[in-house]
């Protein structure tokens, strides 16, 4: 693809840009210093990356197969607010989670701490939310995840695991049996991003984020994201 302006697919050019390095783990592209300026840490190809000009000129060409015109970079809630209008919900997922990392600077990381999600400002937690429930007649949103996070035993803020459950099942992001090596737990890749979705089925920040908690072991905290999460829903009285 070297030298060429226009690529035949999307998805070549997703490849091409992760296997160099190029972009972060939501798949959008890297400022230049974000960049591994280290042989022995930097994937193979990473470098030279010698104006990033020429990179966001490629970008934008692939943004535009997915209808967007601005990169993530300089996302915005207009950008959520342009793509849950025209009904593209998992675009407008990956928006808000990227949103809700820039807003306490944490895109490079991809990953909130609980110090983190107490930064996180309440004006914006409202403002997506509205919007979210504004595009999906009321099915998805932070405050839909809240009222059925509640009604399932949860308490704002704490984790009880066998109330969470029942949480997780509620919106779909659970399985009903406990088998597998999953669990029962679905892979982002399993969402349903569509209307026809359990309510409040959406935003995914559950399995879109991983949210780290002081007494949750790394490999275990992403089943548990959304209840660290809810602190903040509290503290802001969403």
């Amino acid at each position: 693809m070297v030298g060429y302006r226009e690529y035949n697919t999307a998805e070549k050019w997703t490849c091409f840009c992760k296997k160099v390095g190029w972009y972060n783990w939501l798949g959008q592209r890297k400022l230049y210093d974000e960049l591994t300026f280290d042989d022995k840490k930097a994937p193979l190809g990473h470098l030279p990356q010698q104006s990033s000009s020429i990179i966001e000129s490629v970008s934008r060409g692939f943004l535009s197969h997915l209808g967007i015109e601005n990169d993530y970079s300089h996302s915005n809630l207009e950008e959520l607010e342009k793509q849950l209008s025209l009904g593209k919900w998992k675009l407008a997922d990956s928006v808000t989670c990227f949103h809700l990392l820039q807003l306490v600077g944490r895109t490079n990381e991809g990953w909130l701490g609980a110090e983190d999600i107490d930064r996180l400002p309440c004006d914006d937690i409202h403002r997506i939310n509205k919007l979210w429930l504004k595009y999906s007649n009321e099915r998805f949103g932070f405050s839909v995840q809240k009222e059925i996070y509640i009604g399932t035993g949860n308490i704002l803020g704490k984790l009880n695991k066998d109330a969470y459950k029942l949480f997780v099942q509620k919106v779909g992001w659970k399985k009903q049996r406990d088998w597998g090596f999953s669990g029962g737990w679905l892979s982002y890749d399993d969402i349903t991003f569509d209307l026809a979705a359990p309510r409040g089925h959406l935003p995914v920040v559950d399995k879109r984020l991983r949210i780290i908690g002081e007494k949750l072991h790394w490999r275990t905290s992403n089943q548990y994201d959304f209840s660290l999460l809810t602190r903040r829903f509290l503290t802001c009285s969403l």
